[in-house]
């Protein structure tokens, strides 16, 4: 079983990508969105969008401000929707940032690795032996 592991993410301002912080998130394959602390996007000039309901482990729920942010990791960046964490909540990386990254978790090293992107063409023929 792998353990949980983190790793050092830039958070930039999509309307101004010079302005970022850098930032240890912990890796979370079950969580959609990462969570980024609330004052760290207030001081990129990210503002909320609005608001969404998410279920904690536990069965409460709870409401989160959520807006967009570029992430950059391993040299690549993607844009993605993030929450607004409030204090007490955990830096995440979650799966939404992975996949437009391109990466996978590899649960034998605890660490991440590009995946194996697929794409289904319409034009494509099945291969021949």
């Amino acid at each position: 079983m792998m353990g949980l592991f983190a790793v050092r993410v830039r958070v930039f301002a999509l309307d101004d990508p010079r302005r970022g912080r850098n930032l240890e998130m912990v890796v979370d394959t079950g969580a959609m969105y990462c969570v980024v602390p609330r004052d760290v996007l207030e001081s990129l000039g990210i503002r909320p969008e609005r608001r969404k309901t998410f279920t904690l482990a536990d069965g409460r729920s709870i409401t989160r401000d959520v807006g967009w942010a570029g992430l950059e990791y391993g040299g690549d960046d993607t844009h993605a929707l993030v929450v607004f964490g409030d204090e007490g909540d955990a830096p995440l990386f979650g799966a939404f940032a992975l996949e437009g990254l391109g990466l996978e978790v590899d649960p034998s090293h605890g660490v991440l690795r590009p995946a194996r992107l697929w794409l289904l063409a319409a034009s494509a023929s099945p291969a021949t032996a």
